[in-house]
């Protein structure tokens, strides 16, 4: 991947898409954590593969700027200056970091399974000299079950983990009531909520909101779902690692 190419009219243009697209506005501290969490993903990236860009522009539109999409999202869902979010199989720190660098003051948990990923969010969290983060190295249906992270979330992000009624029940089980799940999926799958009906009535969710937004360079409309959490989920969800996944609600 080009190392190159990340200029300051590029810099520019990309903070202006996320201030007036996606209602996002950036300080001047903000943009400089993004420079620097840019570097460290297309170093880190060189070498253990993390996401999946064919440059380092692509860093700035399919990744930042899409992770920015649920910021606006969440202030309208759960209005409060301090929030209590997870972001569930984050790989690479995706969203949970960017929405941590936009809002700082925001709380954030980071829960991913494979190890070598953890390092990376682990450096991350270091180089860019945030607080207010916690990482777990685990599988999601794991620590929903943990009495110290099950029910304490005001708000679940979920990018590209998994289809939408296995996604529902790693993230309902982790939000208080009154909690939003935030699960990002192109324009084209956004439409696959009426199959979660039965998921939703079990774990005891609604859908909120959609909003949906498109990215520069890119072909594909994307969509971010949210969902309220309703009431108590049933201490049996989630169901043990894998199952969700392979026999959905």
């Amino acid at each position: 991947m080009e190392t190159t190419g990340l200029t300051a009219e590029l810099w520019q243009r990309w903070r202006d898409f996320a201030s007036e697209k996606l209602g996002v506005t950036l300080d001047e501290e903000a943009l400089r954590r993004f420079e620097t969490f840019a570097r460290a993903l297309i170093e880190w990236n060189a070498k253990m593969n993390l996401v999946s860009v064919r440059s380092a522009e692509e860093i700035l539109w399919r990744h930042f700027a899409d992770s920015l999409a649920c910021v606006r999202l969440i202030e309208k869902c759960v209005p409060s200056a301090s929030l209590s979010i997870a972001d569930i199989g984050s790989g690479a720190g995706l969203p949970g970091l960017p929405v941590k660098i936009a809002r700082p003051a925001w709380r954030l948990t980071l829960i991913e399974s494979i190890t070598k990923k953890c390092s990376f969010i682990e450096h991350a969290r270091e180089t860019l000299g945030l607080e207010g983060i916690e990482i777990i190295n685990n599988r999601v249906e794991n620590v929903a079950q943990d009495k110290g992270f099950r029910g304490r979330f005001d708000a679940v992000l979920s990018r590209a983990v998994t289809k939408l009624s296995p996604n529902l029940e790693l993230a309902l089980p982790l939000l208080r009531s009154g909690g939003h799940a935030l699960i990002f999926k192109t324009r084209a799958t956004a439409d696959e909520h009426p199959a979660a009906k039965n998921a939703l009535e079990i774990l005891k969710g609604k859908l909120a909101d959609t909003f949906y937004y498109d990215l520069p360079g890119s072909k594909e409309s994307y969509a971010i779902l949210c969902f309220e959490k309703t009431g108590d989920t049933p201490p049996a969800y989630p169901r043990r690692a894998g199952v969700p996944e392979k026999k959905p609600l």
